[in-house]
């Protein structure tokens, strides 16, 4: 059946279509269809290095660029080909706005966007996502960054780099203007020196949502640098997340200066750390404008329990009652570990009976993280 429209209606309705299944409904339903529906489902592609091998036996895809919009690229361990990626597919970087890197094995071939295209014809992208890859030094990782100058939002996870990092002056000067930094490091102190880099950035009083850890906790050793940046944003921050496994009385990071800090993320809050989490929303934040709190809690045994069926509801009743929380409107606890005799539901019930006073109109939650299992705690 013939569709009366115009050939431009039924492009721009296609164009509309985000649900990669119904493209592909529409892509076989009809010729008048398929065109547009083709072109649309490469709105968002990943690449494997098998994938790569079919798109560069096409030779020029300059056509294809506009329809690209989100792309997730996957290096080869042993041949490494995301490096040539860049060096023969730039025009396809032109429309995107998100890029996704993964497996980068950058310490062999520095992945370097091509200079054949100025860094200002890069003005759409601006999400960068880099998870797990190696790199030859930091700077070699600052200046994959500085190559796309309109990224406001940087997610870096599990990647390492050796430790000489060299002068990098110009990259301060020329690094990113950052809403968010998503930081997840391999190993500890690369937190120091990324935030160090930070600091020399347009980004040190720009970002708004906040998350640095190394394999998923914040060691003593980076806190200093956490507190240095969170001091420097001061009321930019709007979202923080932090851990507190290897937090003290003494080294927990001071917030007091994000005077407009909207929600609060604290993980590993068990019994040792219970004292630097009270610390924190006692006396190390400014609540005026906080408005959700989660935590991550762990009660691996019976004994816990018992502690947490005090202290969580008289400790919080202390603090969240304050004028200074006034502003809440929810409180999410995420239950991280169970005890072996129960279950996560059991646990669930139990810790709702222990909600705390809180004002009025908040909401508290309480929810088992999806991995927890009775007799498997999660890390």
């Amino acid at each position: 059946m013939h569709s009366r429209l115009p050939r431009n209606v039924v492009h721009t309705i296609i164009s509309l279509v985000d649900d990669r299944a119904t493209l592909c409904r529409c892509a076989l339903s009809g010729r008048e269809l398929l065109p547009a529906s083709r072109l649309n489902l490469l709105y968002d592609v990943a690449i494997t290095p098998a994938k790569f091998n079919h798109l560069a036996c096409m030779g020029s895809v300059e056509f294809l660029a506009p329809y690209f919009y989100s792309l997730q690229l996957c290096d080869d361990r042993n041949e490494p080909w995301i490096h040539t990626f860049f060096d023969r597919f730039s025009l396809i970087l032109l429309h995107l706005r998100y890029l996704v890197l993964m497996q980068l094995q950058a310490h062999m071939h520095p992945v370097i966007p091509s200079d054949s295209i100025p860094r200002h014809r890069y003005a759409s992208l601006t999400t960068l996502t880099i998870s797990n890859g190696t790199f030859q030094s930091f700077p070699h990782l600052q200046t994959l960054v500085c190559a796309f100058p309109h990224v406001i939002r940087l997610i870096i996870e599990g990647v390492e780099w050796k430790r000489s990092c060299g002068d990098s002056s110009d990259l301060a000067l020329h690094g990113p203007l950052l809403e968010q930094l998503w930081f997840n490091a391999r190993n500890e102190g690369d937190v120091t020196t990324l935030v160090d880099w930070i600091l020399c950035t347009p980004s040190a009083h720009s970002i708004r949502d906040l998350s640095l850890c190394s394999r998923g906790v914040l060691n003593a050793y980076d806190m200093p640098a956490v507190e240095r940046l969170a001091e420097s944003l001061g009321p930019s921050l709007e979202h923080f997340e932090i851990s507190l496994r290897h937090c003290s009385q003494n080294d927990g990071v001071n917030l007091s200066s994000n005077t407009c800090l909207r929600s609060l993320y604290v993980r590993d809050v068990g019994s040792g750390t219970w004292d630097s989490f009270a610390l924190l929303l006692g006396q190390r934040i400014s609540p005026a404008a906080l408005t959700c709190l989660s935590v991550d809690l762990h009660i691996p045994t019976a004994e816990d329990l018992h502690a947490f069926e005090v202290d969580f509801q008289a400790g919080l009743d202390n603090i969240l009652t304050k004028k200074a929380f006034s502003r809440l409107q929810a409180v999410t606890v995420w239950l991280r570990s169970a005890p072996p005799s129960m279950t996560p539901l059991e646990l669930v019930n139990v810790m709702e009976l222990c909600r705390p006073t809180l004002p009025s109109g908040c909401v508290y939650q309480v929810k088992p993280w999806w991995d927890l299992r009775s007799g498997q705690h999660s890390a």
